[in-house]
């Protein structure tokens, strides 16, 4: 099996969290309220904006590993590349018809109030992870790391929702069982 669906996998199984330098790093971010909040927030069918983070997070923490950069940053910065607080689907809301342009500035702008002023490394991880989709590409390797992590986890998510034979593989190798309606989540 290729890297890629290995490192999926691994990131939809809510034991990833234990590993004990991945979950070093990011168990401050997972306690807080704000974070714990996306769960109820719907991402990319069958997933929630909290299982989407936190997928994107372990990916570009395990592509830092292999390929080099800082685990440490792309793991927090996977955290926190999608920290917004709304329904991108609900297209009832006019500020939301940008979304794809838009967020990577509300979600760092977010960061920065739950945290305070966020390092060069991490802000290049949240406001650049959607290159090539918005104009300016990521410079550091940990944010092209969660750029690639986001496109990876994305891609797979949707591919399980509406492929019958990536499902049955994704199942299979997680021992997960989907359920169209709820999803399947993880880091919870």
């Amino acid at each position: 099996m290729s890297f890629a669906w290995n490192t999926y996998c691994r990131a939809r199984l809510p034991e990833h969290t234990a590993e004990p330098e991945y979950g070093g790093y990011v168990e401050d971010l997972l306690a807080m309220p704000e974070l714990q909040g996306l769960a109820a927030i719907p991402h990319h069918i069958p997933t929630t904006l909290l299982t989407h983070v936190c997928c994107v997070s372990y990916a570009a923490y395990c592509l830092c590993k292999r390929y080099g950069g800082d685990p440490k940053i792309a793991a927090r910065g996977g955290l926190l590349h999608d920290l917004y607080y709304y329904d991108w689907h609900d297209f009832s809301d006019k500020s939301h018809r940008w979304h794809g342009v838009l967020h990577p500035g509300r979600a760092l702008k977010n960061a920065r109030a739950l945290l305070g002023e966020v390092d060069k490394r991490t802000a290049d991880c949240i406001h650049r992870h959607m290159f090539p989709f918005t104009p300016f590409p990521p410079i550091y390797r940990e944010s092209i790391a969660v750029s690639l992590a986001d496109k990876i986890c994305s891609n797979y998510d949707v591919l399980i929702a509406r492929l019958p034979s990536v499902r049955r593989r994704f199942e299979r190798d997680t021992g997960l069982t989907f359920n169209a309606e709820e999803g399947t989540q993880a880091c919870t």
